[in-house]
């Protein structure tokens, strides 16, 4: 009598298993840092996008208001002209040009999103007084988020962008934006637009902690955040962004105030108006 053959699917070889389990491997250590490249251009895109919209929310301040810049910060009138009362960030949030969540201030940590989080920031906050720039242009210190009280609501909010701007009367109109009054002064001054001159060259809000101080010790505070470290996202005056290679910016104490090593050493982006 003939022995019949039992019909069906049959298994997996442990041979066979192997090689399949083999090649799924090869697969993933190809496929992994090609998504870890895709989600890092994917944060980068994002910080582009929230830069825009600040830009954006500069120009529709500007209109409202004859073109005047939204300063840097606001200092007190009445005989304390060097006392912070609220910077750029929160008069945007607060005229309702911008949203952004209030904070628990206590917190050492942020919640919720906003255009004002960078997505390759560090989530951790800031303390002022601490050393703004120790470690370079890639220190961990100026991905961090600055919190900023408003002194009319109490609102605590959290920016993780710098701007191009400086305090000093003596400054004044060196760079796009200004604090209302200068430090040292009680003249209120505010820039305009239309003195910004070649706006598509000059840098206004970047990848950074706080601003860049104009006496250029605060380089560190111009950050490199994306790419690995390299690259930073900048704002210019006329509303587009780049992303630019971080060695190509200022990187140290007192280039900003040498104008001539600003042109010889940093040409572009531009930082002062008259560069």
């Amino acid at each position: 009598m003939r022995a019949h053959r039992r019909s069906g699917p049959s298994g997996f070889t442990l041979v066979e298993l192997l090689v399949v389990i083999g090649i799924i491997a090869i697969l993933i250590s190809i496929l992994f840092p090609s998504l870890g490249k895709v989600r890092a251009s994917a944060r980068t895109v994002t910080c582009t996008t929230n830069l825009r919209q600040i830009g954006q929310a500069f120009y529709a301040y500007a209109a409202d208001r004859k073109g005047y810049v939204v300063p840097k910060d606001w200092y007190h009138h009445n005989g304390a002209a060097d006392k912070f009362r609220d910077n750029w960030a929160v008069t945007l949030i607060e005229n309702r040009y911008l949203p952004a969540p209030a904070q628990d201030p206590a917190s050492k940590a942020s919640s919720g999103e906003s255009v004002f989080r960078c997505p390759d920031g560090l989530d951790e906050r800031w303390v002022e007084g601490t050393p703004g720039w120790n470690g370079g242009e890639r220190s961990l210190i100026g991905a961090k988020f600055w919190r900023v009280t408003s002194s009319r609501t109490g609102n605590a909010y959290d920016i993780w962008y710098g701007v191009n701007g400086a305090n000093e009367a003596a400054l004044f109109g060196l760079y796009p934006m200004n604090a209302c009054p200068p430090a040292g002064s009680m003249v209120p001054q505010l820039m305009k637009m239309g003195r910004i001159k070649r706006a598509s060259e000059v840098a206004l809000v970047y990848d950074g902690l706080s601003q860049h101080f104009g006496t250029g010790m605060g380089y560190v505070h111009i950050n490199a955040r994306h790419n690995n470290r390299t690259t930073t996202n900048v704002l210019f005056c006329d509303g587009h962004v780049e992303s630019l290679a971080r060695n190509a910016m200022p990187s140290e104490r007192g280039v900003m105030e040498d104008v001539a090593m600003l042109r010889e050493r940093c040409p572009y982006p531009k930082w002062r108006i008259d560069q």
